[in-house]
């Protein structure tokens, strides 16, 4: 495997992984948030594709960030 293809593949894996923190975070204080304000709270399908939403986004920027390497790569220092 050459250098580029690791490179790409370490950038989008970072930023899938961090992608993915802020999904969790902002999936869980969402929750809360309305879990707190009605006692009524159920998991309803807009919520889930709230979520959703969020995770294809994460995808969609990770694979963004493993070809932007080929197209801008860094340069050389």
């Amino acid at each position: 495997m050459d250098t580029a293809t690791r490179d790409a593949q370490d950038r989008a894996g970072r930023t899938f992984w961090q992608g993915l923190a802020i999904d969790v975070v902002l999936a869980i204080a969402g929750t809360l948030v309305l879990a707190l304000a009605d006692s009524n709270f159920v998991w309803t399908a807009a919520y889930w594709g709230a979520l959703g939403t969020l995770l294809l986004k994460t995808l969609l920027t990770s694979a963004a960030s493993y070809f932007m390497r080929f197209w801008a790569p860094p340069t050389e220092s």
